[in-house]
């Protein structure tokens, strides 16, 4: 490895699309994969990020042609990926993956003479690596990029939660082990510094994203919207369905919509019920879970698009909805809910739906309609979105924190 820039290395469970095909992986982690892909690609105008993953999930299936998969390096716009050996084994993969990926790490730290490496949010695997690198390499620099908290609840024990609560306590207690052997933090919201250490730098990343400044236009008298996401009720999709039901019943603006949603989750089965309920009477479709390329390819014809994680829910103070930088950065009109740093954000820039009924929804939706100047308000999105959120901004302001800057 010959380059000019320092490396810094990027630990978590990065995924692409290739590697869960040739894994045979049952996800590909796109939120988390994502935000870690942009980051990396935000760093690289001061550093070499190499992203280190174990490429491998403990539901990894069973592969009588090839048992053993091989170390995979790539590179994808300025950053290095590494996807560790693995072992398609169902459960002992991930047993063995703790011996490869520890492996790996440690022969990069070593290698590339390593001064900072990040660590994407908490688990066993990554607590026990952090340790040992405390110990070996007690001056190096650890940043914790903690996207998501875990907080243990009684009432993950109930058959109707949509949590794993033994993974959420286990969880837990890695995310108070890592941040206390952190030197500093990346969150994507204030609302998480009080789960944190005080005495620690933090710095505040909400949007990260290559920003697309084109306008889709719209080619009919139709808006488009657009839902994508993680199909259940923590992140309202049964609100979306019913303001949708009241749409149709007050028929007046129903025309002036295309409904196009996306995602997989706990209620994928009844959303699908639900939409075939509605076509007849709806311009709507429910693609199921897409490739990376079709979900742009809908992106990109969209005019509006919803976030709306209940600001009541379970999570609505440990996680945050990444996708409203993205559809800002995007050039969208947005609809979201009051959770993260959203309430924040210029007024006027997007709608915050507060409370989320199903009436204000529609509310909502249907003043959009009304915006005579559509492309020009798209612009001025686009336009604070890559002020704040493009990747070189974003970039610069990590930079500072890893420089002790913050």
């Amino acid at each position: 490895m010959i380059d000019n820039k320092e490396y810094i290395l990027y630990l978590g469970n990065f995924l692409n699309e290739k590697i869960v095909g040739e894994r045979k992986l049952p996800t590909n982690n796109p939120a988390g994969s994502n935000r870690m892909n942009r980051i990396a690609q935000a760093l690289t105008k001061h550093y070499t990020p190499i992203i280190v993953s174990p490429g491998v999930s403990f539901r990894i299936k069973f592969n009588k042609k090839k048992t053993i998969y091989n170390k995979i390096l790539t590179h994808n716009k300025g950053v290095i990926i590494f996807f560790a050996k693995a072992l398609a084994i169902p459960y002992w993969g991930l047993i063995h993956s703790y011996f490869s990926y520890f492996n790996l790490v440690i022969r990069l730290t070593y290698r590339t003479k390593l001064k900072y490496i990040i660590i994407y949010n908490f688990d066993p695997q990554l607590a026990f690596i952090v340790f040992v690198l405390r110990l070996i390499k007690p001056k190096l620099k650890i940043i914790n990029n903690i996207e998501d908290i875990s907080m243990p609840n009684f009432n993950d024990f109930k058959k109707t939660s949509e949590d794993r609560p033994l993974q959420q306590i286990i969880f837990y207690l890695c995310m108070k082990f890592i941040a206390k052997l952190s030197s500093c933090y990346i969150i994507p919201t204030k609302r998480f510094k009080k789960f944190l250490p005080k005495n620690k730098s933090t710095l505040v990343v909400t949007g990260c994203i290559k920003v697309n400044k084109n306008i889709s236009n719209q080619t009919s008298n139709k808006l488009i919207v657009l839902f994508s996401g993680k199909i259940a009720i923590e992140h309202g999709i049964d609100i979306f369905i019913k303001a949708l039901d009241l749409l149709v019943f007050q028929n007046k603006y129903k025309d002036k919509f295309t409904f196009l949603i996306t995602g997989g989750g706990h209620k994928a089965t009844w959303l699908k019920e639900q939409v075939n309920n509605l076509k007849p009477h709806l311009d709507i479709t429910y693609f199921g879970f897409v490739s990376n390329q079709e979900y742009v390819d809908l992106l990109n014809k969209t005019q509006v698009c919803v976030a709306l994680q209940k600001e009541t829910g379970r999570h609505s103070n440990f996680k945050t909805p990444s996708k409203v930088y993205e559809y800002l950065g995007n050039s969208k009109l947005v609809i979201a809910t009051n959770v993260g740093d959203l309430a924040a954000l210029p007024q006027g820039l997007m709608t915050i739906c507060d409370p989320l009924t199903a009436e204000n929804l529609i509310q909502d939706l249907i003043s959009l309609t009304k915006i005579k100047k559509l492309e020009e308000k798209q612009k001025q999105i686009g336009l604070f979105a890559y002020k704040n959120y493009d990747l070189v901004n974003v970039g610069d302001k990590i930079n500072l924190l890893i420089s002790n800057k913050i």
